[in-house]
């Protein structure tokens, strides 16, 4: 792609999600673009906070279809690239462009758009969904050595995270390890630290890069995860039993 191309496709960025923008164009009435996706759930506009108007941005549209547009689901592995009046059309069946739930090792069934996965988690999984980087946690009863597993997605930096760990009673293994859910990530470009406490104090603690999970139904990759002796992590329980341990994505 030519730098002048790039300029003019920079130009049809959406103000809100940062999305390109492609048919139907939509607008405030100070000529504001905004995409239909966002147009739908703002009131007002969020540069100028305009009222919203119904007529469309009829001529960006006409230059749209003279451009070449990405598919919006390229950072996944599309490589589709089309005129704006057609990739709307190629978005809304793209292979990529729908997703499990992260969260589906507890029984979930849903499918749907990358976009809404966000808002499905929030609302269906908000025990186990975070959207702070750093977080405390507790595992109740961990002085009982039983089968265990426990997932937690976190969105962060634009991206989901899925950490993953359990504890197997019969080896007294306890696995884990962070995955990105973006599969072209540098897999150095994120890292994480979990810390087992005692009181406030680290007692304990594993950390590493959040490496791309490339199929996120599998719980962990060959070779890839944390193995730690329970006996070992057994020793930061508190009084009552309980594991507290504290979980921190950064980038690097």
């Amino acid at each position: 792609m030519d730098q002048q191309q790039q300029q003019l496709l920079k130009s049809f960025e959406c103000p809100i999600c940062t999305k390109y923008i492609v048919p139907p164009i939509r607008q405030c009435c100070n000529g504001h673009s905004i995409c239909q996706k966002c147009f739908d759930k703002i009131s007002i506009c969020a540069l100028c906070r305009g009222r919203k108007v119904e007529g469309r941005a009829l001529v960006l549209e006409r230059i749209s279809s003279l451009l070449t547009f990405p598919c919006a689901y390229a950072e996944d592995g599309c490589d589709f690239r089309g005129p704006g009046d057609n990739i709307a059309l190629h978005q809304s069946i793209c292979a990529f462009s729908s997703v499990m739930c992260p969260l589906r090792f507890y029984e979930c069934s849903w499918r749907g758009e990358k976009a809404d996965v966000v808002v499905h988690c929030q609302t269906v999984h908000p025990q186990n969904f975070f959207f702070s980087s750093s977080k405390h946690f507790r595992s109740s009863r961990f002085c009982v050595c039983m089968n265990r597993t426990y997932h937690l997605v976190f969105y962060v930096f634009g991206n989901l995270f899925r950490l993953t760990w359990d504890l197997e009673k019969e080896s007294g293994h306890m696995r884990l390890a962070m995955y990105c859910l973006r599969k072209n990530v540098d897999k150095d470009k994120f890292r994480f630290e979990m810390s087992c406490l005692m009181g406030q104090e680290k007692f304990l603690s594993v950390a590493g890069s959040c490496l791309p999970l490339q199929d996120d139904s599998d719980k962990f990759l060959r070779g890839k995860c944390f193995i730690l002796n329970y006996d070992l992590v057994k020793e930061c329980c508190d009084e009552d039993g309980d594991l507290n341990y504290a979980v921190t994505i950064s980038k690097n």
